[in-house]
């Protein structure tokens, strides 16, 4: 997939691409370099250009995505060696899931906050007229008919239109009965 220069923020769609093999995502917008994690489940993506985004910027930028996806054989147009890959495992960033990178920063500038449930599991108060709620059933008006009254009126029908039956066609396949 070809996404160069446009505006994209955050790779997340792209993990849905299970048969990606090359990703040219260059000169957009992604900042975390945690995005990348997005992309660990593709498992036939061999290139990979992530150049010129604000996350290049990160220090151990190249090590920490070789380490996150060791079946690269090219980032940014520069094919990964050996010796790049053993040395990613070894002194590479691990990376983690955005979701959790961003809880992690937020702990290091907080001190001692109470844990929090995740924003995805927060558990909402119940609507006020939810229907989950019991209470006394609703109370129905009930509408007496007289005896005497039909509740589906008809128009006047004379003696000959009750007999009536329209005339039946005869099909081009069938021969007419002659009686």
């Amino acid at each position: 997939i070809a996404s160069s220069i446009n505006k994209i923020d955050t790779l997340v769609d792209f993990q849905f691409c299970k048969r990606l093999e090359e990703l040219y995502i260059r000169q957009n917008d992604i900042r975390n370099l945690h995005e990348v994690v997005y992309l660990q489940n593709l498992t036939n993506l061999k290139n990979l250009w992530l150049g010129e985004n604000p996350c290049c910027n990160t220090d151990g930028y190249r090590l920490a995505v070789i380490k996150a996806l060791p079946q690269l054989q090219k980032l940014d147009n520069v094919a990964i060696t050996q010796e790049e890959l053993r040395d990613s495992q070894r002194r590479g960033k691990a990376l983690c899931h955005p979701e959790d990178a961003h809880e992690e920063s937020e702990e290091e500038y907080v001190a001692e906050s109470p844990p929090q449930q995740h924003p995805r599991y927060q558990e909402y108060p119940e609507p006020e007229y939810s229907p989950v709620q019991r209470g006394s059933p609703r109370q129905e008006t009930e509408y007496a008919l007289e005896d005497s009254e039909d509740p589906y009126p008809r128009e006047d029908v004379s003696e000959e239109s009750r007999d009536y039956s329209p005339p039946q066609r005869v099909s081009p396949l069938v021969e007419p009965e002659i009686s």
